[in-house]
Formats: C-alpha cells, sequence, structure tokens
C-alpha cells in the first residue's frame, strides 16, 4: 500500500453536501493518461494554467504536484442508482455499474504485459454484462454474478498495477445506497444485498498478492451502513460528523460561503444566509450544504429583486429510513 494511514477512507456526510464532486475532482486531478502516462497536460489546464490563481498552483502545494497529480490509475464507481422493488432487479443494475467501469478500460485487453488468462477474463467478464443481464432467474447465473461482483474491482486494480507499475486509487461513490434500497423494498432483500457488497469490500480491501491499493475514498449517508459493510476489511477509518481531521473538506465552511455570496454580490444576504443555512456541525466546523447555498446564489442572482432565503432540500431526498423506523415503532407500540 501507498503511505496513507488506512487502505480506505469512509466519510459520512449528508446528501448534496458534494461528496460526488469532491470524488470527480479527486479523479481529475490524480488520474494517469492511460494512452501516455506522461502527459499531464489535462491537469495543467483544469487546475494549473486556467487563470483563476487555484490555491494548488502555488508553490506551497509544489510536492502535492509532483506526486499525485496525473500519477495513478484511478478506478470510480458510483452504486447510487443500484436499487429495485425485488431482489432480482438490484442485481441487474449493479451488472450495468460493472459493465460502465469495465468498458472504460476495455483497453487493457490489448495489453502486452498481461498474461492471456488475464485479458480473457477481463473480456469474458465485459461480454457477459451485456449479454446475460436479464438471466437472474436462473441459479447458477446468480452464482456467477456474485463471484464477479465481489472481485470486479480487486480483479480490474490488479491489471492495472501490473500494466502501468502504479499503484491505483479507488473512488467508491454513494456505497450505502445498496443497502438502504434493499431494506425499503417492495419485498426487502437486504441480507441477500449485504453479502453482495461486503464480498465486494472484503476482497478490495484485503488484496494478498500484488500489494496494488495506494487508497481508496469511500463515500455515504449511513453510518451503521458502513459499519455493516466492511465488518471484514481491514485497515479502514470511518471518519464521521464528529471528527475533525477532515470536518471542512466536504461542503462549504463559514469562510468559504461568505466569499461566495461577496464574489456574487451577494455580501448583505450573508446574514440572512446565515441565520439560514448554518446548520451543520462537523468537528468542530460550522459547514453549509453547498447546493442549497449556491441554489440560493443562482436564484439571486437571476432575479431583479432582493430575495430571502427558502427551502430549497424540500421534496429533494427520500425519508424511507426514517419511515420504516416510525412505522417499526409504531407496530412495536401496538404488539
Amino acid at each position: 500500500m501507498g503511505s496513507t494511514d488506512a487502505q480506505a477512507n469512509i466519510f459520512i456526510r449528508p446528501r448534496r453536501f458534494g461528496k460526488t464532486l469532491n470524488m470527480q475532482m479527486i479523479k481529475s486531478f490524480c488520474e494517469l493518461n492511460y494512452q501516455n502516462p506522461g502527459d499531464k497536460s489535462y491537469q495543467e489546464e483544469l487546475f494549473l494554467d486556467n487563470g483563476r490563481n487555484l490555491a494548488v498552483s502555488s508553490n506551497s502545494f509544489k510536492n502535492l504536484r509532483d506526486n499525485f497529480i496525473g500519477e495513478f490509475p484511478v478506478i470510480y464507481v458510483s452504486f447510487k442508482d443500484v436499487e429495485g422493488d425485488l431482489f432480482i432487479v438490484a442485481p441487474g443494475k449493479l451488472l450495468g455499474v460493472i459493465y460502465n467501469v469495465y468498458n472504460k478500460f476495455n483497453f487493457i485487453t490489448y495489453s502486452t504485459k498481461l498474461l492471456n488468462s488475464l485479458k480473457n477474463y477481463f473480456a469474458t467478464a465485459l461480454d457477459r454484462c451485456i449479454n446475460e443481464s436479464e438471466n437472474f432467474y436462473y441459479e447458477n447465473f446468480l452464482l456467477w454474478f456474485k463471484l464477479l461482483a465481489g472481485s470486479f474491482l480487486a480483479k480490474l486494480a490488479s491489471m492495472l498495477y501490473q500494466e502501468y507499475g502504479r499503484h491505483v486509487i479507488i473512488l467508491i461513490d454513494e456505497n450505502d445506497v445498496l443497502l438502504q434500497k434493499s431494506l425499503v423494498a417492495k419485498e426487502p432483500y437486504y441480507d441477500e444485498m449485504l453479502d453482495i457488497i461486503r464480498d465486494i469490500s472484503s476482497q478490495t480491501f484485503k488484496p494478498d498478492g500484488d500489494d496494488w491499493l495506494y487508497t481508496a475514498i469511500v463515500t455515504g449517508c449511513l453510518k451503521i451502513a458502513h459499519q455493516s459493510i466492511f465488518t471484514g476489511a481491514n485497515n479502514f477509518k470511518l471518519n464521521g460528523l464528529d471528527d475533525e481531521k477532515y470536518a471542512g473538506f466536504f461542503g462549504f465552511t463559514r469562510s468559504e460561503t461568505e466569499k461566495l455570496l461577496n464574489d456574487c454580490g451577494l455580501s448583505t444576504q450573508t446574514d440572512a444566509v446565515t441565520d439560514w443555512y448554518d446548520g451543520y456541525r462537523i468537528g468542530n466546523e460550522h459547514m453549509f450544504c453547498p447546493w442549497i447555498v449556491l441554489s440560493f446564489c443562482d436564484k439571486a442572482l437571476g432575479s431583479q429583486h432582493s430575495i430571502a432565503p427558502e427551502p430549497f432540500w424540500v421534496n429533494t431526498s427520500g425519508n424511507d429510513i426514517i419511515n420504516l423506523y416510525l412505522k417499526n415503532l409504531v407496530n412495536e407500540n401496538f404488539t
């Protein structure tokens, strides 16, 4: 493993708190140019030579740039759309996620460094993801799917490590959605999905043989789900709402919010925005939901009149887990 303290850093943050944006930014900053590993022009244009004077372009971040910018194979996967009212539906959607991840790296089948057996495995998995996604009614196919799903990240990361001789960064977004949706489904399948996601985490974060993993970043909203998922994995660090180390890394800090309002010419609204939206405490930081603040700025800039803050978050997310808890609480009290 690389120089990090943990194989996986897991971040628990509320919905619409910039988790996916952060993950995409890390991917863009760190990801290798697979066709030309020495070319970092994409990152230079995006982060350094764009005239925006981003902090990362200053001399104080030279070590970060030299060691991370365009240096790693990066695998990004999001589980946000893996759901279904029945168990046979959700694995089909997970198979689609696996296909999208593998298809991005299909150039690996032309490798001159990998064993033919590995390239054949990759090509076969990609082909079956396309042609057999409707076959979950068959027990033998479900067994194959579980084997594929459990190892798909570990297998791909190992191949990328062998191909490029560089440790791999894995980014897993919305990692708890699979369990949340399985629990509130019309016919719940929590235990079945838990077996699959535990297998993914244990194989990804317990690599044997080649030491291919540099680090992983995992995001989600539910602490209890992540504790269930990572019970079989080694060396992971859970960063929740009470932890201070990375408190300001997701969402807007108060100073960032004030600067944004000032840059938008809305500094006179600072007190109102603070009164309405300063509702999060992460570690010792006062944090603002970026989606809400940006929604306010967008509406204020598009209006010829001064507008008051409003609850932009209404009807933007489900309350499935809360509703399920209240339903069970009521049932317990009347039985």
